[in-house]
């Protein structure tokens, strides 16, 4: 049907086929990243349904590989069990388990199971700053190759093109890069800070106090 409607309008405007062709392709790719988040939706409700029944049975315990499963098809990363149990027993388990996702190259849940721990090799201060240095510097270096893209596409020709895109995209990508390892950061940090509040034990090589 919209594609049909798009023929009409193609033809009362005379409009080209190229643009045709564009925008039959856009509303394609909508219709399909609207049915794929749809069905992702429909998929976590349900896996948040088993999820709770699965806590409320008496059997969760013994059934491990189950429990992971089930946790990992809702959060969209794997999770083990100690991990798990960590954070089920906290106040806000939910909201702890997305922050510690996304900080987990910073975090882990000690062997015992009893507290998060911020990895041996790892400081928060640094890793915030530092990467937010490196967002700051590949970020402006990005833009400026973006913005001067014009220019120098005049003034050397066509055979610049490939590189300096190919450059400016990997600057662009770098600065993603340190962007949200400094947001990780700053989650670990945000997530140990909110633990502390509600009574769970800090580790001992983190600093409480803001960066």
């Amino acid at each position: 049907m919209e594609v049909t409607l798009l023929k009409q309008i193609a033809g009362v405007f005379d409009i080209q086929a190229a643009w045709l062709a564009t925008s039959v392709f856009t509303l394609y790719t909508y219709k399909k990243s609207k049915e794929y988040l749809e069905a992702r939706k429909q998929r976590r409700t349900e896996t948040l349904q088993s999820l709770k029944d699965f806590i409320e049975s008496e059997s969760h315990e013994q059934s491990t590989l189950v429990r992971e499963l089930l946790f990992e098809d809702h959060f969209g990363k794997p999770l083990s069990n100690h991990e798990i149990s960590y954070f089920v027993e906290t106040k806000q388990p939910s909201k702890y388990l997305k922050m510690y996702l996304s900080a987990r190259n910073y975090l882990e849940v000690s062997k015992n199971g009893k507290k998060v721990d911020v990895r041996n090799n790892k400081n928060l201060r640094k890793g915030k700053w530092w990467n937010l240095g490196l967002y700051c510097v590949f970020g402006v270096a990005g833009l400026f190759m973006l913005l001067g893209a014009k220019t120098v596409f005049f003034e050397i020709g066509p055979g610049i093109y490939a590189p300096w895109t190919l450059v400016t995209l990997c600057m662009i990508a770098m600065a993603g890069i340190g962007l949200d390892a400094s947001s990780s950061a700053v989650t670990a940090r945000t997530l140990l800070d909110e633990l502390a509040e509600d009574g769970e034990p800090a580790p001992e090589n983190f600093e409480s106090d803001s960066a």
